[in-house]
């Protein structure tokens, strides 16, 4: 019997269809996966010595043939003779040449070898960061050490990152966001490297000869002085970097990073005028204590359920969903291991609305004191901490750079291996005892940047205004 060749394709698509039925795909709810074990890895499994203030963070990873060096000195803007070093420093330490090496040289190199470096320094470190492909770390290499060695600081780079850096600091202030965060730290780290600012005329006035001078002295004290964490992962292995780690450690003595002497403020109300601003924006809170300290997690998870943690957070479902006051509100509790942080909460509303944002944000404050956190909320916000813990451990880079950060700010190699167990034996009582140790909303500093005219004239809000606080106005040129 002969078969038609219609009839033979309906047949097969025919196939075709019931075999696709017989394979449907099940419904997300009865899909299974099998557990994910993933453990914490040790930092002290990666850790190398080269000398009491000289040490290594490594991971060898041969999946691809690239490589990851950072070196952290301990030193940065506290550090600096003048203050503006780094401004410089950052920008020319590679692009101004080394004595072997003119500018265009290693500008050719970086981008023969297709090396990305860049320089970052902190109050209290630098960072000299390199990736490459791993064929070409000798070469890499050598290009670090010619730049470490001598740094050139080109006359001629020199004046362009001047430029550059006069054109960044003519507009420093040029939103209301920036200019709330140079406010804030003028008041609550007064006098310090946390709030130093440099006008155009101070980047302006010193000659090239005396800007190279004086980073050759910061890099010199960096380079030769201060302790040195390297932290390697890739395609590479400890004798890869021991030669120029040995190197460094037989310089001499080195000074790890102290905490910086930072002076309590008084409460003050600062009201920074900016003309024809169409909203206000406003920060108030107050210094903490640096770390490590007890009460920092029982206050993280505090912070969190206030306004830290997004749209389930207090004052966001208050002050945004409920009242309308503004668009976006958060609680933050900066620490660091070398000087206070703050507690702090920021947001922006309307002219018209300041005093009744500000007054009733206040007053949440004061009441969240006095409640009870809620045990479901509470074990939430511990999950979600614990939860993204694995993110400082997603490549070998992350790994090494972590643990390079968790060394300088002396904590213990087992930190993150205890990070669950501390925060999971957290109790409603810690919480409670934590926030009415610290939070003092009587002790608030407040920061109001907008226009005064506005600010001024705007309605009372229960019988309270900000022009019947005890505030005093600011100029940009005072920060």
């Amino acid at each position: 019997m002969k078969i038609s060749l219609p009839t033979l394709m309906g047949a097969l698509l025919l196939c075709l269809q019931i075999t696709a039925y017989a394979h449907v795909t099940p419904h997300p709810t009865e899909i299974s996966f099998p557990d994910i074990t993933w453990d914490i890895p040790e930092g002290d499994s990666y850790f190398h010595r080269f000398s009491p203030e000289v040490v290594l963070f490594l991971k060898e990873d041969s999946t691809l043939p690239i490589f990851s060096l950072q070196l952290t000195f301990q030193g940065g803007s506290s550090s600096a003779a003048a203050g503006w070093e780094p401004y410089f420093y950052d920008a020319l330490l590679f692009r101004g040449g080394a004595h072997d090496h003119s500018p265009e040289q290693v500008d050719s190199l970086l981008e023969l070898y297709a090396l990305d470096v860049s320089v970052r320094s902190s109050t209290v470190a630098t960072r000299i960061t390199i990736r490459g492909l791993s064929r070409y770390w000798d070469e890499s290499l050598h290009l670090l050490e010619s730049v470490l060695q001598k740094p050139l600081f080109d006359s001629t780079e020199i004046e362009r990152t001047r430029r550059q850096i006069h054109q960044k600091i003519s507009t420093q202030f040029s939103t209301p966001h920036a200019l709330l965060q140079a406010a804030w730290k003028h008041r609550m780290y007064p006098d310090s490297p946390l709030s130093l600012l440099f006008t155009p005329d101070e980047i302006a006035e010193p000659s090239t000869e005396v800007i190279r001078e004086k980073l050759a002295y910061h890099h010199t004290f960096l380079r030769d002085s201060t302790a040195l964490i390297f932290a390697l992962a890739g395609d590479m292995s400890k004798e890869a970097i021991s030669p120029l780690a040995v190197s460094m450690a037989e310089k001499g003595e080195r000074r790890r990073a102290t905490n910086l002497s930072i002076d309590t403020p008084s409460p003050t109300i600062s009201v920074v005028h900016r003309p024809g601003a169409n909203q206000a924006f406003v920060r108030l809170g107050h210094q903490t204590f640096p770390r490590p300290h007890k009460d920092f997690y029982p206050l993280t998870i505090y912070n969190d359920l206030l306004g830290g943690g997004g749209f389930h957070s207090r004052l966001v479902q208050e002050i945004r969903s409920n009242r309308g006051l503004t668009y976006s509100i958060r609680s933050g509790l900066s620490s660091s291991y070398f000087y206070p942080g703050t507690f702090h909460v920021t947001f922006s509303t309307q002219n018209s609305r300041v005093n009744e944002a500000l007054f009733v944000t206040k007053q949440m404050i004061t009441e969240s004191l006095q409640k009870k956190e809620d045990t479901q909320a509470v074990e939430q916000a511990k999950s979600r901490f614990i939860s993204s813990l694995p993110s400082h451990f997603r490549t070998s880079e992350d790994l090494v750079f972590t643990y390079a950060e968790n060394y300088l700010n002396t904590r213990p190699f087992d930190h993150f291996t205890r990070y669950g167990e501390i925060l999971s034996h957290i109790t409603l009582e810690d919480i409670q005892e934590s926030k009415t140790r610290n939070i003092h909303p009587e002790e608030f500093s407040i920061v109001i940047v907008g226009d005064t005219t506005a600010l001024f004239s705007a309605p009372s809000y229960d019988e309270q205004h900000i022009r019947d606080l005890p505030y005093q106005t600011l100029s940009p040129e005072e920060l």
